[in-house]
């Protein structure tokens, strides 16, 4: 989507928004193509938990800013995504579940 800014809209800084688990993607692509884009980078089966893990993090750091007044930073996104991540790998099938922990363990 084109925008009119691509800085980080929760920094205080400003900073240019970056990936943080080694995922990259050309914003003037379509939604289903940055989708084919992260799944072809991510090399697994559960990208789609990825993304909506990171997404429901991502929005949770936004409302304690929001709300509670806590800074938002990548360290505390990435420690949000490591605990909720690890209760989808607890929730997941036994064939699933070793996949999952390994990729989470490269991170």
């Amino acid at each position: 989507m084109v925008l009119e800014s691509y800085t980080c809209e929760m920094c205080i800084l400003q900073k240019r928004e970056t990936e943080s688990i080694g995922i990259s993607f050309v914003r003037t692509r379509t939604p289903l193509q940055i989708f084919n884009n992260i799944k072809n980078q991510l090399q697994v089966s559960f990208f789609m938990e990825i993304i909506i893990v990171m997404a429901s993090c991502i929005w949770k750091e936004r409302n304690d800013w929001l709300f509670q007044g806590i800074d938002p930073s990548v360290q505390s996104c990435r420690a949000h995504f490591f605990k909720e991540f690890n209760f989808v790998i607890l929730r997941s099938s036994s064939s699933c579940s070793l996949a999952m922990q390994n990729w989470l363990n490269s991170l």
